[in-house]
């Protein structure tokens, strides 16, 4: 009797232990989140508001993104309601193979005009015998997030930008291959995601890979983040301020001269 009872109380607790333990999941997962991570020779986003998950940059191997993306959510988020993929890059359709083999997403957004690379057709082609959404937008195009919160994106035929806006804060996310100067699609961003290396926005934090030869241009930025294939940060975005952890931050040579 006395072990029947001691059995009881521990289901009990166990049963409480994992529902306080999914209600915290739920309370993490709650605000608005943006990941960045190493994906190949470039980064992937994954954005996550409100219930939804949206992919912006499918990466140039066929699982890091995808893995990214599942160490970001949690199992009953899946599979993703979309993934962008730059029109310019056809690396990137490698990345975006392996979300559409895996039926990872619900959809996919071809953003701007692809060449003619076979790989281009392939992607539309299993995306289609796989029962997945897949459009081709060559024009400006916006996504909501919910609660004051949208992704806008600016296709082109050398870059693709987008912006961010979570009330007031705002978030650039530039995928380009040449060291070329764009105007800021959100026209004054908190902080960039420079996919490549070669982007010249001013913000007052950018994201970019980490740096594999001496040429590769140092933004002009009070901080920065450097990421490596597999490698990974969280932004957190409440109460109008953009939250970044302090141990990824790093700060620019001395040498390199800082407006005040």
């Amino acid at each position: 009797m006395v072990r029947g009872a001691r059995a009881l109380v521990r289901l009990l607790g166990g049963l409480v232990l994992g529902l306080l333990t999914i209600l915290l999941l739920l309370h993490h997962q709650a605000s608005p989140r943006v990941v960045v991570g190493g994906a190949g020779n470039t980064l992937s986003t994954i954005l996550v508001f409100d219930g939804r998950v949206i992919v912006l940059g499918s990466g140039s191997t066929s699982n890091d993104s995808v893995e990214l993306a599942d160490r970001t959510t949690l199992p009953w988020q899946r599979p993703y309601d979309l993934l962008i993929v730059p029109a310019w890059d056809t690396d990137q359709v490698t990345g975006a193979i392996g979300f559409v083999e895996r039926r990872a997403v619900r959809s996919v957004i071809v953003a701007g005009s692809p060449n003619n690379d076979p790989a281009w057709t392939i992607l539309e082609r299993m995306a289609t015998a796989r029962g997945l959404r897949f459009s081709l937008l060559t024009d400006p195009f916006v996504v909501p997030l919910g609660n004051e919160s949208v992704l806008e994106v600016f296709p082109r035929q050398d870059v693709l930008l987008a912006c961010l806006r979570v009330g007031v804060v705002r978030i650039s996310l530039v995928d380009v291959a040449t060291q070329a100067e764009y105007a800021d699609p959100c026209g004054r961003a908190a902080a960039v995601v420079a996919f490549r290396q070669g982007v010249r926005l001013g913000a007052p934090l950018v994201l970019r890979p980490e740096p594999r030869r001496a040429t590769d241009l140092a933004p002009v930025a009070p901080y920065e983040i450097q990421l490596g294939r597999g490698e990974r940060v969280e932004l957190r975005i409440a109460n109008g301020e953009l939250r970044v952890p302090l141990a990824t931050l790093v700060s620019l040579p001395e040498s390199t001269p800082i407006a005040p």
